[in-house]
């Protein structure tokens, strides 16, 4: 016998000793019967034995064919669960899922969400950037971005996650000492703190319903922490995410003013086209959306 056996040959031989004959074993098997015969007998030559006895009416294994049937269901078995361990490997969580955010949801919300993520894949690794700026998933390639207000038109797909609230507040302190404050017109007799991605040198406009206030700030920043910490020191109304100041006007650090001109920005996950079948990316989106639909800053 000249070098190993050939393992397509020997599996065939497996699928013919089990089908009965070799048209049972081209069906079974979805291939040509003369493939099958071809194989076969390609092995019985590099052997130098019989594998089958050849009548009219039925095929049976020589001895030596019994016995080589032991390796070669041995080589069956051992391929069906080297195909389902790599078929587990490719649908189940794994490698590196790059996520990008905004810095306040990214810091106050998917950062919670990567944590529990992580905890339930121990087989995957995250990469987050969280930044003001507006990252191109494509170009850097990011798996999936978190995006707050109007989605620009793109070939991303995009997931609602749900509104996120955006409300006006100040200190108790300041409103007790400062002029009335019932509609947004009467912004223009009060102190204004601006929150947003950019930072204008001197006029800022607030959407509230279907009025626009332009004001001079007295504090623009793109860090919602520093709007808030002014507004709880007294130095004028913001205008923020109810993500960024919920906990101080639960604490009765702030009040919300101008409810009734209360506002929503979407939230959106989005990735490229080329996850759409990442396992990983579907298993974050799980976790994401499962913690989105519990969280109080947003409404459905």
């Amino acid at each position: 016998m000249d070098g190993q056996i050939d393992p397509l040959a020997l599996l065939a031989f497996a699928e013919v000793a089990s089908a009965g004959s070799f048209a049972a074993a081209a069906r079974a098997s979805g291939r040509s019967r003369q493939a099958i015969h071809r194989q076969v007998g390609a092995l019985e030559g590099q052997l130098g034995v019989r594998l089958f006895e050849r009548s009219t009416r039925r095929l049976r294994l020589t001895d030596i064919g019994q016995r080589l049937l032991v390796h070669a269901d041995r080589a069956r078995r051992e391929l069906a669960a080297a195909t389902e361990e790599m078929r587990s490997a490719r649908d189940r969580p794994g490698g590196t899922l790059r996520v990008t955010a905004p810095e306040l949801l990214g810091e106050e919300f998917v950062s919670l969400v990567i944590a529990a993520f992580l905890e339930r894949y121990p087989d995957v690794r995250v990469e987050a950037l969280f930044t003001t700026e507006s990252v191109d998933l494509i170009a850097r390639r990011f798996d999936l971005g978190v995006r707050a207000g109007p989605l620009a038109d793109s070939s991303l797909i995009a997931r609602p996650l749900g509104h996120a609230a955006l409300v006006c507040c100040a200190a108790r302190e300041y409103l007790e000492a400062a002029p009335p404050l019932r509609a947004p017109a009467d912004l223009a007799a009060h102190a204004t703190l601006s929150y947003g991605r950019d930072t204008p040198s001197v006029e800022v406009a607030w959407s509230l319903g279907q009025e626009t206030v332009r004001h001079e700030p007295r504090l623009s920043s793109t860090s919602a922490r520093a709007v808030c910490d002014a507004a709880a020191r007294g130095l004028g109304v913001a205008r923020l995410p109810y993500l960024a100041c919920a906990q101080r006007i639960e604490a009765g650090a702030l009040v919300e003013v101008l409810t009734p001109w209360r506002d929503a920005a979407p939230v959106h996950a989005v990735y490229a086209s080329r996850s759409a079948t990442n396992p990983t990316l579907y298993a974050f989106l799980e976790v994401l959306q499962d913690a989105a639909e519990r969280s109080n800053w947003l409404s459905p």
